[in-house]
């Protein structure tokens, strides 16, 4: 099996796993956008904020983008941009050594936490 194959399976764990920040609620997505072949994948997330006084809560479109590395195909990027180009929410998951964020922390003996590729370079 292709470590490609998985992709789908990846962006959608992502995106599930994926914290848009306190008060932001998802109320829509589109579908996956992406190229074949490709190493990244995005979509459309429609979300509501907080309000802050009666009136109706504020709305959102933001572009939410899963990229890959392209010789492993594993997850290396994951982030929310509205488009003023602001950065929403964050992965609950981030490696130690590349800062990258996964979906899959890898707990090392010397403390640290990594993603799938830095553990397999030999960062313990």
């Amino acid at each position: 099996m292709s470590n490609f194959t998985d992709q789908g399976a990846l962006a959608d764990k992502a995106f599930a796993e994926f914290e848009f920040g306190d008060g932001v609620m998802v109320t829509d997505t589109s579908g996956w956008e992406y190229m074949t072949p490709g190493h990244e994948r995005t979509r459309k997330v429609y979300v509501e904020t907080d309000s802050e006084d009666d009136g109706p809560s504020p709305r959102w479109v933001l572009t939410f983008t899963v990229r890959f590395d392209p010789e492993t195909g594993a997850l290396s990027e994951v982030y929310a941009l509205d488009d003023k180009g602001q950065v929403w929410g964050t992965m609950p998951n981030e490696c130690d050594d590349c800062g990258a964020s996964a979906i899959a922390i890898i707990g090392c003996p010397s403390g640290k936490e990594v993603c799938q590729s830095c553990f397999e370079a030999g960062a313990v």
